[in-house]
């Protein structure tokens, strides 16, 4: 059975999508948020990928994920760094999800996280405003956690 820490196989995809200004800084409040959670193994390179929910409800959704490769990660995932708009990032994502950032535009929300644009409307396709609104509680309840 495959290692499924084991990168050395995977390919590395074309980069088929745009960041607005607001994903740019969205990288630098996530990267804030992921120094404080983890002191001892900070974060070294955003990673965008494709997520797959499932609310308790059974509503299953998808969009743009972007979380951070660790300091601990970075030798390992530093062959498949990719700069994009001035940063450097990680980018792999199976072929069955690549098209569904093809032109696309992601963007980003301060108390909403990262979401996607369509190039041609500007529409957002963003989380449900339930899980955005829990977000938001999850967040204020450990700020005040913190006080």
């Amino acid at each position: 059975m495959p290692d499924p820490t084991d990168l050395t196989d995977l390919p590395i995809p074309s980069i088929n999508f745009t960041l607005t200004a607001n994903a740019l800084r969205g990288f630098e409040e996530y990267r804030a948020l992921f120094a404080e959670s983890f002191p001892d193994n900070p974060p070294e390179f955003p990673s965008i990928g494709w997520g797959i929910y499932t609310m308790d409800n059974g509503i299953v959704f998808e969009n743009v994920m972007v979380t951070f490769y660790q300091q601990a990660q970075a030798d390992e995932v530093r062959p498949y760094l990719r700069r994009v708009q001035g940063v450097d990032l990680i980018y792999l994502i199976s072929p069955d999800y690549h098209h569904k950032l093809e032109g696309a535009i992601i963007d980003y929300r301060t108390g909403e996280g990262f979401f996607l644009r369509d190039p041609a409307t500007g529409a957002e396709n963003r989380l449900p405003q339930d899980v955005i609104d829990d977000i938001r509680a999850l967040r204020a309840g450990s700020a005040s956690a913190e006080d």
